[in-house]
């Protein structure tokens, strides 16, 4: 059974509803390909630092997803506080399994059976980040 951790520095990115054009093809904004791409860059990064190998297609996969967004000055606390503000943690989860399927972390995203997700503003001495924490799981 193997890990893989990966931490990408930077401000969770959520992923956004598909726009329309006026003769009907769907798109996502430009500004989205650009973040896609460093975040799989990241990912690949992070698994050619820890020799991952893409899981076999019918194994089951476990996945921990901790969003850290900037401190907001409002925040008495020195330790991180839950976030329950928009962008919805849900199109967060989106955009990074989706990230992680390009990335060939695995074959398909359908692969995450266990998924544990958070969402908190960042503690007093930390800054945004986002951490993937991708198990093995044994049939």
């Amino acid at each position: 059974m193997h890990n893989l951790k990966i931490i990408i520095d930077g401000n969770p990115v959520a992923m956004p509803r598909p726009r329309f054009s006026k003769n009907g093809r769907t798109y996502y904004p430009k500004e989205i390909k650009t973040q896609r791409a460093n975040i799989v860059a990241a990912i690949q990064k992070c698994m050619a630092a820890q020799s991952w190998q893409t899981i076999a297609k019918k194994l089951p996969v476990s996945v921990i997803l901790q969003f850290v967004h900037p401190r907001i000055k409002r925040n008495k606390s020195e330790q991180r506080e839950y976030k329950t503000t928009r962008p919805d943690v849900d199109n967060i989860v989106k955009m990074y399994l989706d990230c992680c399927t390009r990335a060939e972390v695995w074959h398909d995203d359908s692969q995450v059976v266990v998924l544990t997700a958070s969402d908190h503003y960042a503690g007093v001495y930390e800054d945004a980040h986002v951490t993937i924490i991708i198990k093995e799981l044994e049939q």
